[in-house]
C-alpha cells in the first residue's frame, strides 16, 4: 500500500480527466526522496514523502489525474483501485492547498 505524506481531508474530485499544473510561484526543492515546497504567498512550508513528490512532478500542466493513476499504480505496484483512492486524496489536498490548479 502506497502511504501519501500530508494529513486527509474529506475532498472529492469529479473530473478525473482534468490537466493539473503546479503554481509558478511555488518554490520547490528536492531532499532525498521528498520534496518542500515554499508558498510565500500563505507563508508555508509544506514536506512530501516519496509518493506525494512522485504525483507532484507528475502535476505539470499536461498530464491528467486518471494518467498519475495509471502512472502510480505502474510505477509503485499497486492495484489501480487503491492508487485511485491515494492519488484523489493527495490532489484534493493539494488544490486545497493552492499549491497545483487546473491547467
Amino acid at each position: 500500500m502506497i502511504e501519501i505524506g500530508i494529513r486527509a481531508h474529506n475532498l472529492e474530485l469529479s473530473l478525473t480527466a482534468m490537466l493539473l499544473k503546479r503554481r509558478n510561484d511555488i518554490i520547490s526543492r528536492e531532499i532525498d526522496d521528498e520534496v518542500l515546497l515554499m508558498d510565500n504567498q500563505a507563508m508555508q512550508i509544506h514536506q512530501l514523502n516519496r509518493t506525494a513528490s512522485y504525483i507532484w512532478s507528475k502535476c505539470n500542466g499536461s498530464i491528467s489525474e486518471d494518467e498519475i493513476i495509471e502512472q502510480v499504480a505502474s510505477d509503485f505496484d499497486v492495484d489501480n483501485h487503491i492508487a485511485k483512492m491515494q492519488v484523489r486524496i493527495l490532489i484534493a489536498q493539494l488544490l486545497d492547498l493552492k499549491v497545483i490548479t487546473p491547467a
